[in-house]
């Protein structure tokens, strides 16, 4: 009987019970004449149970390393794939866009009998005449058109010639200036408030945005306005300003001191360009001819320097202060 008590003390000590509670209710069930010496058998199983309990968590916290490995492993391996995967992607478009504007060209050049057929002519004035037959309604039409066009594409010359072609002059400028100004405002607060992160990092170590920041704390329409003269796409004019400190009325000062004159100017040229085209001139006036001078002299030479002397500007402040940073 005795033999019998010790081998039940063997079983339940070899338990891996982690609570100490359970193994003393699991002893206390084997009755005493069996054991005698209970209490000294009690106390060896707790050390058996202690015993096999650590090696239980050794064993636990050996898996675990394991598995932190194997992830660690696995996430390089991700990299390693989403690397390849982009490496793969920019080939591709490296390969489809010169096919693509191969096909087109090729696909121009055998359709050039019939591409020079059609009369031009004629059917931009037929074209024109249609929209500016709808009245109100088509420059409303094309006032929210052109606010989606300066957010997305930004090229605004065409745009401000057709209207002055379709709508005639005085229409023209209300029409062009409603929808170039409002399409760059709400460009300017979507980049503000809603796409300031993702515009952040697109524009992250831009030299000009870094050369930027601190002068245009001290002056913000002067910087914005520069800014809008420069040769920068439309996009970046607009969404670029947004993640500086611009607040949105020295936004729109520089978007009308800049903006305002160049439709009034391309609304004009459209005009004289639709009165040609339907035959009511033969050729452009005097003062058609003296704008476009003006445009070629301070798109080509004015404004390139201007640019580029408040460039060189900023680099300079930016390199004085750095030496007396390291002069400190």
């Amino acid at each position: 009987m005795k033999s019998i008590g010790n081998i039940l003390l063997l079983i339940i000590g070899s338990r891996k019970y982690s609570c100490s509670g359970a193994r003393h209710s699991i002893l206390a069930l084997v009755p005493s004449r069996l054991n005698p010496n209970r209490r000294a058998d009690v106390a060896q199983a707790h050390i058996h149970g202690n015993r096999f309990y650590l090696d239980h968590l050794a064993n636990v916290n050996t898996r675990i390393n394991k598995s932190h490995s194997v992830l660690r492993g696995g996430s390089s391996g991700n990299n390693s794939t989403d690397k390849q995967i982009d490496q793969s992607s920019s080939k591709l478009k490296k390969i489809i866009i010169p096919t693509i504007l191969s096909a087109l060209v090729i696909t121009l050049a055998l359709n050039r009998k019939n591409i020079s057929a059609i009369n031009f002519k004629d059917e931009l004035a037929t074209r024109l005449d249609n929209l500016a037959v709808l009245g109100t309604p088509g420059i409303v039409m094309y006032i929210f058109a052109f606010m989606l066009w300066e957010i997305t594409v930004g090229v605004t010359t065409p745009i401000e010639t057709a209207a002055g072609m379709a709508f005639g002059l005085k229409h023209g400028i209300i029409a062009n200036a409603i929808g170039k100004t409002s399409g760059a405002i709400i460009a300017f607060l979507l980049g503000k408030y809603v796409f300031k992160d993702f515009v952040e990092k697109k524009l992250e170590g831009n030299e000009l945005m870094e050369l930027v920041k601190d002068s245009i704390v001290k002056h913000p329409v002067r910087v914005s306005l520069i800014w809008r003269f420069s040769f920068l796409p439309e996009q970046i004019k607009n969404f670029g300003l947004a993640v500086l400190p611009v607040k949105t009325w020295q936004f729109i000062s520089a978007v009308l001191m800049h903006g305002f004159p160049f439709t009034l100017l391309w609304t004009f040229v459209g005009n004289e360009m639709g009165l040609i085209v339907r035959g009511v001139m033969d050729s452009p006036s005097r003062t058609l001819k003296v704008l476009i001078s003006g445009v070629y002299v301070f798109g080509f030479f004015i404004s390139p320097s201007m640019v580029g002397l408040w460039v060189k500007g900023l680099r300079d402040e930016k390199m004085k202060k750095d030496e007396d940073a390291k002069n400190k």
